[in-house]
């Protein structure tokens, strides 16, 4: 469903729909409707509910960025002797104001914070990403990793986001 959101205006109500039957159909596939009781966080319905409040939370500053691809995945080169990362990368989007390339993450916690945020700042994955886009692009083009979190709470839905610049 996220796929979705990254290619469409956050303030339609049509793409929050969009976003969460493509969520839906994909999630009904492996998680049949008598499992909702055994993930009560996250059941189709509380998807609705996430993807109307990132709408909500976040279609205003959504203008100022160009999704250039979703779900991306693939390898890139580490080492001259061939060895190789794996990656697998939510968005990555170039903002419109400064034209710097970022890596968007979705990721979902039950509960975010100082220690949540912090964790970011020296992932492997985060800089993993980072060489992805400098293997992608100029490296004055590359910003770094922008990271949203979905806070599933038990009755409502919160968001935190963590950005990390990086350059080489």
């Amino acid at each position: 469903g996220m796929d979705v959101l990254m290619n469409r205006d956050l303030s339609e109500e049509v793409s929050r729909f969009e976003a969460y039957q493509a969520f839906t159909n994909c999630y009904r596939e492996k998680f049949p409707d008598y499992t909702d009781i055994q993930f009560p966080k996250k059941t189709p319905a509380r998807a609705l509910q996430m993807f109307d409040a990132y709408c909500s939370w976040y279609a205003e500053g959504d203008t100022k960025w160009e999704t250039l691809f979703t779900e991306v995945a693939g390898t890139v080169p580490v080492s001259l002797e061939g060895d190789r990362l794996t990656f697998r990368i939510d968005a990555i989007r170039r903002n419109l104001e400064t034209g710097k390339v970022w890596v968007f993450e979705h990721k979902t916690a039950g509960q975010a914070g100082r220690a949540w945020q912090d964790q970011w700042y020296l992932s492997v994955q985060v800089g993993v990403y980072t060489h992805v886009l400098h293997c992608l692009f100029c490296s004055e083009e590359v910003g770094g990793v922008l990271i949203n979190c979905l806070i599933f709470m038990p009755k409502n839905i919160d968001f935190e986001r963590v950005i990390v610049s990086r350059n080489l």
